[in-house]
């Protein structure tokens, strides 16, 4: 997962990091897609397991918390046309599988978000 951070981090920066200034325009979209596509294939592959340990394992979930605006918005804003990355054969269900893992971030993230409301809920009640 901290690979699919790390990418999709530099892939959101390389437009203001100056070591990629100094490539030129066409080098620099060629590796915006493979930072992207790493990501994708990251996220994908991986959301789904975090998310099943994140209730058996504090640390899983402390990272997915500490890193659920950069997961987020990876999922909100990689598009479809990372899945030109992949063979013919396996787009179809390399875009299934992505929408299945953002569906379970989603849910993840909403759990969160009711757990962390419900126990502030209780702890001004008292």
């Amino acid at each position: 997962m901290k690979t699919a951070c790390r990418a999709w981090k530099s892939a959101s920066d390389i437009s203001t990091t100056p070591s990629f200034l100094e490539l030129k325009e066409l080098q620099r979209i060629e590796l915006v897609g493979k930072l992207q596509w790493l990501t994708h294939n990251v996220l994908l592959n991986q959301i789904e397991k975090m998310v099943g340990y994140a209730g058996k394992f504090p640390w899983v979930r402390d990272s997915l918390l500490k890193n659920r605006d950069l997961i987020s918005n990876a999922f909100e804003n990689l598009s479809e046309g990372v899945l030109e990355n992949y063979e013919d054969n396996e787009r179809e269900k390399k875009g299934e599988q992505f929408n299945s893992a953002k569906i379970a971030w989603l849910k993840f993230i909403d759990a969160e978000h009711t757990k962390r409301n419900s126990s502030v809920d209780s702890s001004s009640a008292h």
